[in-house]
């Protein structure tokens, strides 16, 4: 079986479980990792790292590098450039009627051929493609029966962070982004519509990406629970027990340059960090922010205070999570899912998080297995109710250590994408 893939850490996490698991059940396993080899990419200091982990589990990896700055690649902006107006919306119209996925919008059609080579080499019975840009470079090839897998809605990541960033409303440039975001909408519904109906099945790791595609004309999209490796075992709570800090602590981890980070660090310097020292004091918690990339420049000053810890990258961070009183996930924004919710589950962390991520991750449920707000006063509520009531925080810590087993477990969800895949071998 091969998994053409590409994805941030936590797409690796997912990846990783499924190779696993695969490995597990008895199957040969090639991994194509396509892999941007610029120095802007963040995570080329995984590679080899990624790469020896991965043949450890038995699997075979074969890296298609790239380096994305000397791929021609149309952006959409320049085919613009130069023209009349009646000539931009005629290229608008046309872009609307038919685009072009395999060299418009997508840079790996390009190496096409390569990948070509490389599945002939491998002879997979079956291919998962892990997010669309594997997708797009499968498109057209002469391939094995395909499940495709995806994390966010192609045109959704554009769309946040012109709502976060964008400039004040009502200007030209304002209105000329609205303009822009609604013509992507469109045409990028028809390219993953299109990459979709391509592959024999495909599933969204996201409950909301799921539902929004069977409106729109992917009937059998199913919802992939994001399977992560068991970083803790059968004994997480004596482990937790061993490990967790005396004075409350409060765990944020991620990159803080991310659109979802970004706009959760604002609420959370605006809103919930005045709130809960107000309601706590200054003395009786610590919010530690774990990962690479600075705070937005318009609220690092909001950050200059003495219930504030700035980390940066800490790898492996387990003993992070384990001796957290508290996982907090701000995101207010429901683009994809944040797997660090899930690998918080794992831990048995107690999660406080946006009402948002309910969206993707229909499984939580508030005072259940964590603890949701809509608001940043709602959250700082929730904040201060997990740190100063231990008997809460225990039973939200039990109740999602039992969800990660019973839904995110390797054996749940990444056993049933292996179930789906040896499905497809019957087409062959």
């Amino acid at each position: 079986m091969g998994l053409p893939s590409r994805g941030n850490h936590g797409g690796a996490l997912t990846c990783f479980a499924i190779i696993k698991q695969l490995i597990k059940e008895g199957h040969r396993v090639s991994v194509i990792s396509l892999f941007d080899s610029s120095k802007r990419n963040p995570y080329t200091s995984y590679k080899e790292i990624n790469k020896e982990a991965v043949e450890a589990l038995g699997a075979e990896v074969k890296l298609l590098e790239y380096d994305l700055r000397d791929i021609p690649l149309q952006e959409p902006y320049r085919v613009l450039e130069g023209q009349r107006f009646l000539q931009r919306l005629r290229t608008r119209y046309h872009r609307l009627r038919d685009p072009d996925i395999r060299y418009f919008y997508h840079p790996f059609p390009h190496f096409r051929d390569a990948l070509d080579r490389l599945l002939r080499e491998t002879g997979p019975d079956v291919c998962f493609a892990y997010h669309y840009e594997p997708l797009a470079a499968l498109d057209g090839l002469s391939r094995p029966p395909t499940m495709a897998g995806f994390g966010d809605l192609t045109h959704l990541p554009g769309y946040f962070r012109w709502w976060k960033e964008s400039p004040p409303p009502f200007g030209l440039a304002y209105f000329r982004s609205v303009v822009w975001n609604w013509e992507e909408r469109l045409i990028h519904t028809r390219l993953m519509r299109r990459l979709l109906l391509g592959c024999e099945k495909r599933g969204a790791f996201a409950g909301h990406y799921s539902r929004w595609l069977v409106r729109h004309g992917i009937s059998d999209c199913q919802y992939l629970r994001t399977p992560v490796a068991d970083p803790v075992g059968p004994d997480w709570l004596s482990r937790r027990q061993q490990e967790e800090n005396a004075k409350g602590k409060i765990l944020v981890v991620g990159d803080l340059h991310g659109t979802v980070s970004r706009a959760g660090l604002r609420l959370t310097g605006r809103e919930v960090l005045p709130a809960l020292e107000e309601a706590m004091g200054t003395g009786a918690f610590e919010m530690h922010f774990v990962g690479r990339g600075e705070v937005p420049d318009d609220v690092t000053h909001l950050y200059q205070r003495p219930t504030v810890v700035m980390r940066g990258v800490v790898d492996p961070a387990d003993r992070e999570f384990l001796s957290a009183h508290v996982l907090f996930v701000p995101t207010p924004i429901t683009l994809g899912i944040r797997v660090r919710i899930v690998t918080g589950l794992a831990f048995g962390c107690c999660v406080v998080t946006h009402l948002a991520n309910q969206q993707g991750i229909p499984e939580l449920k508030d005072g259940v297995n964590c603890l949701l707000s809509s608001s940043g006063r709602g959250l700082a509520r929730k904040l201060e109710n997990a740190l100063r009531d231990n008997e809460l925080r225990l039973r939200i810590q039990r109740n999602a250590r039992n969800t990660y087993e019973k839904y995110f477990s390797e054996d749940v969800a990444a056993g049933h994408i292996v179930n789906e895949l040896v499905g497809l071998t019957t087409i062959c």
